[in-house]
């Protein structure tokens, strides 16, 4: 899906997506900060693929005013369509999109929750096929990778990628 630059999130919501659509979901609900890429890029696959979108951003980090409010992410999240949900400091984020979840539901509508970077086993996936991939790659360049470093916020990238080089057999326990 080309959806512009989305670093590693796309990875991810490629599977979040398709676990939605299995689940036969009309609306997708992402989590994250005020000016989140996983929540952007969310907003702009709902568009591409016909779904509702909520974005559930929280103020993560002690900055605010318009510039830093409306602009970014949360102008292209506007753009796409996205039902913004403003949280303040403190609030969780995951238990408002999943009470949000259950009230379009009672609606009549399937709602899919996708949270914080769309960190989630199912998101995982991704980067467990990402490590199939990293592999593939080094065979084909007959270079071997040492190591694969990775920036670490809620997880899902790391775990995906432990799981794919454990899947391979490139990392024993003990």
């Amino acid at each position: 899906m080309s959806l512009g630059g989305g670093g590693n999130k796309l990875r991810k919501l490629e599977f979040l997506l398709g676990d939605a659509a299995a689940a036969g979901a009309d609306t997708i609900i992402a989590t994250g900060g005020r000016q989140s890429n996983f929540a952007r890029l969310t907003a702009a696959a709902a568009a591409k693929l016909g779904l509702a979108c909520e974005l559930v951003l929280s103020r993560m980090v002690p900055r605010s005013g318009s510039e830093y409010d409306r602009n970014a992410n949360v102008l292209l999240d506007d753009l796409f369509g996205a039902r913004i949900h403003d949280l303040s400091s403190g609030v969780d984020s995951t238990r408002f999109a999943e009470e949000r979840a259950g009230e379009l539901r009672l609606a009549g509508q399937i709602a899919y929750v996708a949270t914080l970077g769309g960190s989630s086993a199912v998101g995982s996936v991704g980067y467990a096929a990402c490590a199939l991939e990293i592999q593939a790659q080094s065979n084909d360049l007959d270079i071997d990778f040492a190591a694969v470093a990775v920036p670490n916020g809620g997880s899902g990238t790391q775990a995906g990628l432990v799981a794919g080089y454990r899947a391979l057999g490139l990392i024993r326990r003990g």
